[in-house]
């Protein structure tokens, strides 16, 4: 899985290890960088990945 995703519509959804709150953190960025919406916080791997992969569908899925 990777860490960071472009997505069809020109978006990336990022997700990463946050140490200090000790939790995994998807977060979608539009072209020129800036955050959209709420970043999801998640306690486990298995959350985590779901909330990375539906925010891929929600952007149009990955560019090729």
């Amino acid at each position: 899985m990777k860490r960071k995703v472009v997505c069809q519509n020109g978006n990336t959804v990022e997700r990463f290890y946050d140490r200090r709150s000790r939790s995994h953190v998807v977060i979608v960025h539009d072209g020129q960088g800036n955050q959209i919406g709420d970043a999801d916080y998640s306690g486990n791997t298995i959350s985590m990945a779901s909330f990375f992969y539906t925010r891929i569908r929600e952007n149009g899925g990955p560019k090729s």
